[in-house]
Parts: structure tokens; sequence; C-alpha cells
């Protein structure tokens, strides 16, 4: 039985890991650890990699981005101010009003799971400047 999965994006001398897929039946046998420990040590030791990084914080307004912070500090990642800018394409900026972000929280209302509507719910809010956006 497949416990967990880890994405991993690999470019010359640093790696990414996607944040790990697992099964929540095995949650308790903590699946994300053990394939976090494993890949970090074959990066870091095993490999010629210079940089290990586990993503940017989330966009999305509603997240478990402290849980995800604290997993991260757990396994020895610190966190790094970075600058996030989001350009629009031309003919979308006309959309970039507080009614389009009305219309996408109204939305969600109607499907909640749908992590597009909470990125583009997100990034409305951060170029409205509805919402602060962790930097982390």
């Amino acid at each position: 039985m497949l416990a967990a999965v880890l994405p991993v994006t690999e470019v010359d001398d640093w790696v990414e890991f996607d944040g790990c897929l697992s099964m929540d039946a095995l949650l308790r046998f903590r699946p994300n650890d053990t394939l976090l420990s494993r890949a970090l040590s074959h990066y870091l030791t095993e490999t010629d990699c210079r940089i290990v990084s586990f993503g940017v914080s989330s966009i999305q307004v509603e997240s478990k981005a402290k849980g995800l912070h604290t997993f991260k500090k757990k396994l020895g990642f610190e966190a790094r101010a970075v600058h996030r800018a989001f350009v629009l394409h031309p003919l979308l900026r006309p959309l970039t009003n507080s009614l389009t972000l009305l219309g996408v929280k109204s939305l969600r209302r109607f499907n909640r799971g749908a992590s597009r509507l909470r990125k583009a719910e997100g990034i409305l809010a951060a170029l409205l400047d509805k919402q602060e956006v962790a930097q982390a």
C-alpha cells in the first residue's frame, strides 16, 4: 500500500519538494515525516545539491499555513522572506475589483473544496490589499 508520495523538482544544484501527498488512513504512522527525512538526507548528503526548498507559504485565504510552517521548522527548514508579484494579463486587469472578489467568494460557498477558487480569492485579495499575505 502506498502511504505517501513526494513530488520533487530538481534543477542543477537545487531541489524543491512540492508537498507530501499521503493517505489519510495512514497519517498516524507519519509517512510524511519518514519520506521527507529520507529525501532530505538523500539531497543534502548524497548529491551535490546546494539548496533544498519546501516551497513558499500559501496565497489561499483559508489554508493550513501555520501547521505547515511548524512542520517545515520541525524538519530543519528556515523561513526566509520572499517577494511575490502577481502580474495579470492585460485582458484580466479590468476584472481585478471588489465585485469580482465578492463573486469568487460567493462561488466558493457552493464549492468549498475548489483549490483554484481559493487561490483566485487569495490573489485577488492580495492585489486589492484586502488581506496581508504571509511571505515566509
